[in-house]
């Protein structure tokens, strides 16, 4: 089977950005975890940046996955995490399905900037200029605009 779903991952800082969007399958939710293994520091403590604006969606079995990624990176090291999702829906989706709980160590954030704000308020300073992916993020934008 084909690896469904998109993303980048780079290290900012202390600052783990990843960009996905798209919709992912088990096989495209593994590869993502395994590159995210292989950026995350090994060294020190580090906070997630997770901007799923484009996310499209995944399957059941990729959303169940979900709860042995977040045992992981917080076993290694990772303080907490800010995410960026698509709409109020993709958030609870992801509380009930992939059991991101009301949690302190994660924070679902509306804009970029607001992520930003956030981990550095928690000592993983990052800006909206820092980021990366933006290249990346307007591609994908650009593909769900030409897909609706």
């Amino acid at each position: 089977m084909n690896i469904h779903g998109q993303w980048q991952i780079d290290l900012v800082g202390d600052v783990l950005v990843r960009t996905f969007g798209g919709s992912f399958n088990q096989q495209g939710t593994e590869a993502i975890f395994a590159e995210l293994q292989t950026k995350a520091p090994k060294d020190r403590p580090w906070a997630g940046l997770a901007h799923g604006a484009m996310w499209e969606m995944s399957t059941q079995d990729s959303l169940q996955s979900y709860n042995s990624m977040s045992d992981w990176v917080f076993a290694n090291g990772c303080v907490c995490v800010a995410f960026i999702l698509p709409s109020k829906l993709h958030l609870d989706v992801m509380r009930r399905q992939a059991g991101l709980t009301e949690n302190h160590r994660y924070q679902s954030c509306v804009s970029l900037e607001q992520a930003c704000t956030w981990l550095s308020q928690r000592g993983f300073a990052i800006t909206p200029e820092q980021y990366p992916h933006l290249a990346f993020l307007n591609q994908l934008e650009q593909r769900q605009h030409q897909c609706a």
